[in-house]
């Protein structure tokens, strides 16, 4: 799943929008496998706007990762208030390639929310927002999972082998 060319009535965060001055929402990710059975993913969110912060500190609104494979119809989805998430997902449940995008969306219905950094078209004004808004996101590249499982066989057998040559000498 990713976010392409959705419309939204209030400003969001994102490097796809132009409704922020200066403020940013960026995830860097990093993927490994967990022995050969597991995938275990890491992301790292920073961000710079305090009003959105503060929303998340005050319970109002979680970081969110979605993650998907259309081949297995796995989606899982993952919240947390935290700016580093980590999670391990059994190697079965995804093949092929998978999506993710990272979100920050509301908990609880606002009323009267507003920035200071939104762009001028925004200035002046508030919005009511609902539980389930989206308040800032960032689509993820897609991941290949045959190269990660690739990876860890090609060690393997490298492994096994030096074993080999070892007894042998």
């Amino acid at each position: 799943m990713n976010i392409t060319n959705r419309l939204f009535t209030y400003p969001v965060l994102s490097d796809e929008k132009d409704d922020y001055k200066e403020s940013f929402f960026s995830v860097d990710y990093e993927q490994s496998m967990q022995g050969v059975n597991s995938l275990r993913l890491s992301f790292d969110i920073t961000m710079n706007c305090h009003e959105l912060e503060q929303l998340i500190i005050d319970g109002k609104a979680d970081y969110v990762i979605h993650l998907e494979c259309s081949t297995t119809a796995y989606r899982e989805v993952l919240h947390s208030v935290s700016k580093h998430i980590e999670h391990v997902i059994p190697i079965g449940r995804i093949n092929g390639s998978f999506d993710a995008v990272a979100f920050i969306i509301l908990k609880k219905n606002i009323t009267g929310f507003f920035c200071t950094d939104w762009v001028d078209d925004f200035q002046d004004t508030t919005f009511n927002l609902f539980a389930g808004s989206i308040l800032a996101y960032q689509n993820l590249s897609s991941l290949d999972v045959r190269s990660l499982q690739m990876q860890v066989r090609f060690s393997l057998f490298i492994k096994e082998s030096r074993k080999v040559t070892a007894q042998l000498k």
